[in-house]
């Protein structure tokens, strides 16, 4: 692996020039006239052009216009691509996850470890060439593959902007996208957007956002005047063996917006911080009508029912919560990690729902099977513990 901060020199490679192929006078715009006279000095073996950069130039002059296309990403960055993409680098799952929505995983030629640990969610892609972590990759191993465009997040251990650094020389063009919802509710979707302008797949994205929104809104029309019940939300990590400081989320963490969103209303609502802790004493006196408990290690459900329900167990344990409405009326749940994290997070958004408005007329399973075998394009694990305890259908 060659470390992020490594000074090592990649292997010298000419730099590749950018542009769109065949636009003679630089002007980023490919004309009628320019493609003519390309095409016409390559039939008689005197062009510049091989003949993939001149099907690239009859594609960007006959669908994208003539021109490039341009998206600023998430780190600020704008971002061009000259020609159409064939090869791709992606070192998230969930950007992983994005191509496989948007239909593109087959021009993936690396990725990183995290996608290899799931060839569930991506068949596929998972026996790619592993180019390194979320933390450290191999460069030059990048270089060697030649992809088109690079997908990372936008800050982090291997942001865009280092990749940039990297990669420019190489002509290889980055973007940083998050693809998990985060703080800020609408930018997975905006980036989901942009990305199909880039991969030429606004239609896979409109299919997508179409299907997001139309349960959107039969969640928002059936909570509307609903009373609201009063909801704990916390995690594994932050309340077992906790009794002073235990974790929640407050008003700005996107699992306090998703539970607004789902006709909850969150006991933390008072307070000025996105993630509170509090003591197990407060949640007594505020008597939450129903209790979440998150699983940081699960993303995909549970094998069977003695786990979720062990995570209760343990959590509840020194807490004094046994006289609480949520624990009287049997509501408490523990639910996987990624209900509110990535392009799935509509599932858990008509799950909790469906935990706080029972009678909402929507399967919340139905949601997930949806968007696995219509989206993703994987079977549903049948016999897959969505929630414990389970709901009524």
């Amino acid at each position: 692996m060659v470390l992020i901060g490594s000074t090592v020199p990649l292997t010298v490679m000419p730099a590749i020039a950018t542009g769109i192929p065949g636009d003679d006078d630089g002007n980023d715009n490919i004309t009628e006239k320019e493609l003519a006279g390309n095409i016409l000095t390559y039939m008689l073996g005197e062009g510049d052009l091989s003949l993939d950069e001149l099907r690239d130039a009859a594609h960007v002059y006959a669908y994208w216009n003539g021109v490039p296309r341009t998206i600023v990403d998430t780190a600020e960055r704008t971002v061009t691509i000259y020609k159409p993409v064939k090869k791709i680098v992606v070192l998230s799952s969930d950007g992983a996850r994005a191509l496989r929505i948007l239909g593109d995983e087959d021009k993936v030629v690396g990725i990183s470890e995290t996608i290899k640990r799931h060839p569930y969610y991506f068949p596929e892609m998972s026996q790619k060439k592993s180019v390194g972590t979320w933390k450290e990759v191999d460069w030059e191993e990048i270089v060697s593959l030649e992809p088109d465009l690079l997908i990372t997040y936008a800050t982090g251990s291997i942001n865009a902007d280092l990749a940039a650094e990297k990669l420019d020389p190489f002509g290889i063009t980055v973007v940083g996208l998050y693809f998990y919802v985060t703080d800020e509710y609408e930018q997975i979707f905006d980036e989901l957007e942009k990305l199909a302008i880039l991969l030429e797949k606004e239609e896979a994205a409109e299919k997508y956002l179409k299907w997001h929104d139309e349960y959107e809104a039969r969640v928002h029309d059936f909570i509307a005047g609903k009373e609201k019940p009063n909801v704990f939300m916390t995690y594994t990590g932050g309340s077992i063996g906790k009794i002073m400081e235990i974790a929640s989320y407050g008003p700005g963490a996107i699992d306090y917006t998703l539970c607004e969103k789902a006709g909850g209303r969150p006991i933390t609502e008072d307070f000025s911080t996105k993630y509170p802790k509090v003591s197990a004493e407060w949640v007594l006196t505020e008597n939450p009508d129903i209790i979440i408990l998150k699983s940081g290690d699960v993303f995909g459900g549970w094998d069977n029912e003695t786990e979720p329900a062990d995570l209760i167990a343990q959590m509840m344990v020194g807490k004094n919560w046994d006289d609480i409405n949520a624990t009287e009326n049997n509501k408490i749940y523990a639910v996987p990690w990624s209900i509110t994290n990535g392009l799935e997070h509509i599932y858990g958004e008509v799950l909790l729902a469906k935990i706080c408005q029972p009678e909402l007329d929507i399967d919340p399973t139905e949601v997930y099977k949806e968007f696995l075998e219509d989206f993703l394009r994987v079977e549903y694990p049948e016999g897959k513990v969505l929630v414990y305890p389970l709901l009524a259908t």
